[in-house]
């Protein structure tokens, strides 16, 4: 439940930071400057309020017992799973190749500044999303012992 919370969170990011790639073509209109206010009012939204809501609804629901789980495990599982599907679903929502690395954002220069070539990322991102998402199903002692657990 938690891996499939954790991509909908990022998938909506991915659309929000799309639009607001978008809202940024225009630059003095009042129309731009109305898109961008709502664009920044519901990512600071999204980037502080809505991960806590959704972590505290899961545990309220008891799908995952944080004090159990340990927070850390879920919040590195988390990022590796963000780092995995975010900028692959944003170039994909933008038309881009699913390689591609910006040019803006501190993630994007420092990943350049690797010179990796594009099937290393490809890579580097499926095994840190098998990662993120083992840990976010709670197998973060591996599979053969979460095998063991249920039987």
């Amino acid at each position: 439940m938690i891996l499939l919370l954790a991509l909908l969170l990022i998938t909506i990011k991915a659309f929000l930071d799309a639009y607001r790639h978008e809202c940024s073509t225009y630059i003095d209109t009042p129309k731009a400057k109305r898109q961008r206010k709502l664009s920044d009012g519901i990512d600071f939204f999204f980037k502080v309020f809505v991960p806590i809501i959704s972590l505290a609804w899961v545990s309220v629901q008891g799908l995952v017992h944080v004090r159990e789980t340990r927070l850390w495990v879920l919040l590195v599982g988390y990022a590796l799973v963000w780092f995995a599907s975010f900028d692959t679903l944003y170039n994909a929502i933008r038309g881009l190749e699913l390689t591609y690395i910006g040019t803006v954002k501190w993630w994007d220069r420092f990943l350049r500044s690797l010179k990796l070539h594009p099937s290393l990322l490809l890579f580097a991102r499926i095994i840190a999303f098998l990662w993120g998402a083992a840990w976010l199903l709670g197998w973060k002692d591996g599979i053969i012992n979460f095998a063991k657990s249920i039987f």
